[in-house]
């Protein structure tokens, strides 16, 4: 096993999931805060501990559906520990997947906790034309030469790895460690940032980017980039000309509004 290898090992092995206890505090916290003829259709962990480059001292980020008409589009909690977002299901199907807003989707597909009858596989593929624009990542790209910090490149990494991910198995995940290791990608610049971000926690010296090392991770950025494009020509094909959305929409309609 090589050095890098050791280090992806050691990453992934790194527990920052949700266990079984906080699950139930947060759907607790959430049935709380909504009114009580609201239903919770989904639950996702996502942020920075799914993604796989948080430590053990940082928050849970929670993304999640609810059905409840007449009431708000969208509802925050913070308490300590949890960032919770929701999105009124109306708004998931109205707005969010036809306008295509591909980092609310990329939240809702980590799933803990899901309404028995919504159809997630469907959801699953109605997201995937959300994640043809490479336009995002080129933005996050930018950021992360204007501002040289590892927060924003791990983020550029994400916006590639997690549709790339989702395009060639048609499955989600969201730890781009694993997706790394499982696409034999071998992502060095990935790692490098990750431990800079955590810095303090990990007895790493430095916090920040040397220029040098910044050229590196764009090189590879770059590559990864190109390599996310050729997966999308050969995928956009499958999805032209194909209204998923309203497809979706009416099953959704039919599911919970008749």
């Amino acid at each position: 096993m090589t050095g890098y290898e050791e280090q992806l090992e050691e990453i992934i092995n790194t527990n920052l999931e949700l266990d079984e206890k906080r699950k139930d505090e947060i759907i607790a916290m959430i049935e709380e805060l909504l009114p009580p003829d609201a239903k919770i259709i989904l639950l996702s962990h996502t942020g920075s501990r799914a993604f796989g480059w948080s430590w053990y001292n940082y928050d849970f980020d929670i993304h999640g559906i609810y059905k409840r008409t007449n009431y708000w589009d969208f509802v925050h909690l913070g308490r300590s520990y949890y960032d919770i977002n929701l999105y009124e299901l109306a708004h998931i199907i109205d707005m969010d997947i036809p306008r295509k807003h591909s980092d609310v989707l990329m939240n809702m597909l980590n799933p803990f906790y899901l309404d028995d009858d919504f159809p997630f596989d469907d959801f699953i593929k109605v997201t995937i034309p959300s994640f043809l624009d490479i336009r995002p990542i080129i933005q996050q790209i930018e950021r992360f030469k204007f501002d040289l910090l590892p927060r924003s490149a791990l983020h550029a990494y994400r916006l590639i790895l997690v549709p790339l991910y989702l395009l060639l198995k048609g499955k989600p995940k969201l730890n781009v460690f694993i997706i790394a290791k499982e696409l034999s990608l071998e992502l060095r610049g990935l790692i490098l940032c990750r431990n800079r971000y955590i810095a303090e926690h990990i007895g790493e010296e430095k916090k920040y980017l040397e220029q040098e090392e910044v050229q590196d991770i764009l090189r590879e950025l770059y590559r990864l980039l190109d390599y996310y494009r050729q997966v999308v020509r050969e995928k956009q094909k499958e999805f032209e000309d194909k209204d998923l959305a309203s497809v979706f929409k009416e099953k959704i309609i039919s599911i919970y509004y008749d």
